[in-house]
């Protein structure tokens, strides 16, 4: 046998060319993103068994696989090699959805450059007519995916036409109660609630990035199903959304608490609350939007009540059986920051604690955590596990001005999962179940252009638009994105303690530009530049 490197992460159709000299010479081929110890490929690494088996006849023959695979590295092992055989070529015919990387951001570390040349690289790999998690594994279209694939092509792709298709396509997935599937398409019952939230708060980023009016009207009655099914789901003793026994209990890969009524998942739904009633007051139905706004504030008053731990400081991540669980987490308690749920008085000692190392837990993968005889890690904060979750954290930071800690943070976080590959793994550690190319990893090229830069829409279509730099310790940054309306640009530069802002803008797009307090407006077209004193 042997092994061969291709270089990079590829997803496609694998081709093999020879010449055998007798009928029935038997090539195994075994695919694998990632060396085992001995430096070979381990097709059992996993549950799906990354293997093909041709058998040649006499001459020359192609052998194409009928299934796509995803692989950097395959291991050929032949048989009968009592004859001669040669192999011509080795090939991938990659099969991906037919986008164009751009040059979307760049900035002063070139650490965080090469982030995110990876992210772009990992979506483009994971995406073929939708948008899959991963090329090795499932190749699923995951529906919690979606939320960080979409928000990345924005900015990288400069692409709507495929959020569309997938929440037309989630859409169609609704079931009899108003839930959606947790992927699909698939005749399997597969609801995840966090994920089916996150479809409300996927279409108002579509609605305010493509401009669709028309496909949120179209998609308006499924949302307002989603938020009812949800509400179906309300606990009557406590007015807590309580998740349905037959669906899955998942928010990360990580030892969190999700039985009984869970905060997290509360917090998803908060989230799809505040987007329902974004759509709401763009579309023009002014009681929705009140009945939206009514409801998150008396859910948010209930969240805290119930989840709030005076003594910790902290909110809990379940209740069950009227008793609060003893597990917290990092993420329960960003996206209470996140939600806007968290009460301003109490923010800054929340994220001293989550982000304080020294009172972390360990951090497992989801093959450890989904062993038969794990046992939870006691007195410790339960860390974020993917950088999936990670993003909520990132979103957390900046949406509270803490954007030195946002930009550090995702150093520390994202930049250890920079290994010798050519895409962005699935956890934040190393573990046998983990897809080495996850399109949920890409979610740096979202967070940098639209908060370090501060480049995002505020109305449909870009025709309102944000320009409101978060640097941290950044030196400069710019970033380009195609817009319905044309291409817009935007850059700043520190120096001297000035903040300098560049920005390009189509006919048709106001933007504001902001920093701190201070704020300007250009209407396009324009070439504007301002100058700052940077307070920050």
């Amino acid at each position: 046998y042997f092994v061969i490197d291709f270089g990079r992460e590829v997803s496609g159709h694998f081709c093999l060319n020879d010449k055998a000299e007798i009928d029935g010479q038997v090539i195994d081929v075994s695919y694998d993103e990632i060396l085992d110890s001995r430096n070979i490929v381990n097709p059992r690494r996993f549950y799906p068994f990354s293997s093909d088996r041709f058998i040649c006849r006499k001459g020359k023959q192609t052998f194409l696989t009928f299934s796509p695979r995803g692989f950097r590295y395959i291991l050929l092992d032949i048989s009968n090699l009592g004859q001669e055989i040669v192999i011509n070529t080795l090939s991938c015919l990659e099969r991906t959805h037919s986008v164009k990387k751009r040059d979307f951001f760049s900035c002063s570390d070139e650490k965080l450059n090469r982030l995110c040349e990876l992210g772009a690289e990992t979506l483009r790999v994971a995406t073929e007519d939708v948008y899959t998690d991963c090329p090795w594994r499932e190749r699923v279209h995951w529906l919690g995916d979606l939320y960080c694939s979409s928000l990345s092509a924005y900015y990288i792709f400069s692409d709507y036409t495929m959020t569309r298709r997938a929440l037309f396509m989630f859409a169609q997935s609704a079931q009899p109660d108003g839930n959606l599937q947790a992927f699909c398409p698939t005749d399997r019952y597969v609801v995840l609630d966090a994920y089916a939230v996150l479809w409300v708060v996927s279409l108002k980023n579509y609605l305010l990035y493509s401009g669709d009016i028309n496909a949120a009207i179209s998609l308006y009655p499924t949302m307002k199903n989603v938020i009812h099914a949800m509400k179906n789901q309300y606990d009557k003793k406590s007015g807590l959304l309580l998740p349905h026994e037959s669906h899955w209990k998942f928010s990360d890969w990580t030892y969190v608490d999700m039985e009984g009524i869970s905060s997290i998942l509360s917090c998803f739904y908060m989230m799809a609350l505040k987007s329902a009633m974004e759509i709401a007051q763009i579309l023009g139905h002014k009681d929705d939007q009140a009945k939206f706004e009514r409801e998150f504030q008396e859910y948010s008053i209930v969240f805290n009540q119930a989840f709030w731990d005076e003594k910790q400081g902290l909110y809990v991540d379940a209740i069950k059986d009227g008793k609060r669980s003893t597990v917290i987490s990092q993420q329960a308690n960003c996206l209470a920051i996140l939600t806007g749920a968290a009460k301003k008085r109490d923010v800054n000692a929340i994220f001293e604690k989550i982000l304080d190392k020294e009172l972390l837990g360990p951090l497992l993968g989801g093959g450890a955590i989904e062993k038969p005889d794990f046992v939870r890690p006691v007195n410790a904060i339960v860390p974020i596990g993917t950088p999936w979750a990670a993003n909520f954290m990132v979103l957390a930071l900046f949406s509270q001005g803490r954007d030195r800690q946002a930009v550090n943070y995702i150093r520390d976080t994202f930049l250890p999962i920079v290994r010798d590959h050519s895409t962005l793994s699935e956890y934040l550690t190393q573990d046998k179940s983990a897809s080495y190319c996850h399109a949920w990893s890409a979610g740096v090229n979202y967070t940098l252009p639209a908060f370090a830069l501060g480049m995002r829409p505020l109305m449909p279509g870009w025709k309102k638009a944000i320009i409101a730099p978060q640097p941290g310790n950044l030196k400069y940054a710019k970033s380009e994105v195609i817009t319905p309306l044309g291409e817009l640009r935007a850059s700043f530069e520190k120096e001297n303690g000035e903040i300098k802002i560049h920005v390009q803008l189509p006919e048709g797009i106001t933007a504001l530009i902001e920093q701190g307090e201070n704020k300007k407006e250009a209407i396009g077209p324009c070439d504007f530049k301002t100058i700052f004193v940077n307070k920050i």
